[in-house]
C-alpha cells in the first residue's frame, strides 16, 4: 500500500530523516539514521536530541534552528556533526514545520544530507583560487581575461602600464585600448583563435594609454576555461624600451 512504499522510499534513503516533537524527542527516523549512529531504531525512539548529538551541539546548533521550525518558518542550514559510524562530517539540514489538522505546528520533519565532499571540494576549489589570484596579482605582466569580447578581469600591473583604472577596463571590449592601426588585426586574431585556429600565441602590438601616449606591447594569449566559458587569457608585456633600441 501507500505507506509501505512510502517507508521504502525513506528508509532507501541515504539522507536522515527524523521527526521530531515539541519537547526535542524523537519520534521517527529512518534506517540510514539508525545506521549512522550504530544504534537500533527502538533505541533512539523516545531519545533527546542531546542525548543523540550532544548537548553542546543541541544548545548551540540544533536548538535554535529547530526553534524556528516550531514557528512555523522552514529552516535550512549547514553544520558539522559527529556520529559513531562516520565521524566527523558537514550535513546540510532543513527542518520543515509539520502541522496537525487544526494547522497547529506539533512537529517538524528532519531532512539531513551528507555534503562533506563538495564541502571539501568547494574549500579546495577556493584555496586554489586564492593561490592563482594572488600570483597573478603579484605578476609582474599585465593580465587581462576576455569573455565574448569583453573585458571581466584585468591585474593591477595593467593599470600602471596603462594609466588606466580597474572600471575603466571591465565589460568593455578590448580593441577599445588597442592601437587604431593594429585594431583590425588584433580582432581578426581573437576570432580566429576563438574558432579553434592556429595563430601563435605571442605577438607584438601598440595600446594607447590613458594620457594618449602609445605603448608597445608584446602579447601572449592562450584560450582558458573562465567559469565554465571559453575565454582568452592575455599577457601583456610593456617592450616600448626595447623597441627603441632595435
Amino acid at each position: 500500500d501507500m505507506k509501505n512504499k512510502y517507508d521504502f522510499i525513506i528508509n532507501t534513503s541515504k539522507s536522515f530523516f527524523s521527526l521530531i516533537d515539541k519537547n526535542y524527542t524523537y519520534e521517527a527516523i529512518n534506517d540510514a539514521f539508525c545506521y549512522a549512529h550504530n544504534l537500533l531504531r527502538e533505541n533512539i525512539i523516545g531519545k533527546s536530541l542531546s542525548e543523540i548529538w550532544g548537548e553542546k551541539s543541541f544548545r548551540e546548533v540544533i536548538k535554535p534552528n529547530l526553534d524556528k521550525s516550531f514557528t512555523n518558518q522552514e529552516v535550512r542550514y549547514q553544520a558539522w556533526f559527529e556520529t559513531p559510524k562516520f565521524g566527523l562530517r558537514c550535513y546540510e539540514v532543513t527542518f520543515y514545520p509539520y502541522k496537525n489538522q487544526h494547522g497547529e505546528v506539533t512537529h517538524t520533519v528532519v531532512d539531513t544530507i551528507d555534503i562533506t565532499e563538495k564541502k571539501n571540494a568547494d574549500k579546495a576549489l577556493t584555496e586554489s583560487e586564492e593561490k592563482y589570484r594572488n600570483l597573478v596579482e603579484m605578476a609582474q605582466d599585465g593580465i587581462l581575461i576576455i569573455v565574448n569580447g569583453k573585458i571581466i578581469y584585468t591585474n593591477p600591473v595593467l593599470f600602471q602600464m596603462s594609466g588606466y583604472e580597474k572600471d575603466d577596463f571591465l565589460e568593455q571590449p578590448f580593441q577599445k585600448f588597442i592601437h587604431p592601426s593594429e585594431v583590425s588585426k588584433i580582432t581578426n586574431n581573437y576570432i580566429n583563435r576563438m574558432a579553434g585556429k592556429e595563430f601563435p600565441n605571442i605577438y607584438d602590438s601598440k595600446i594607447v594609454k590613458k594620457d594618449g601616449t602609445v605603448a608597445d606591447i608584446e602579447i601572449n594569449a592562450s584560450i582558458i576555461n573562465y567559469s565554465e566559458q571559453k575565454a582568452l587569457l592575455i599577457i601583456l608585456r610593456d617592450i616600448t624600451e626595447r623597441k627603441k633600441t632595435e
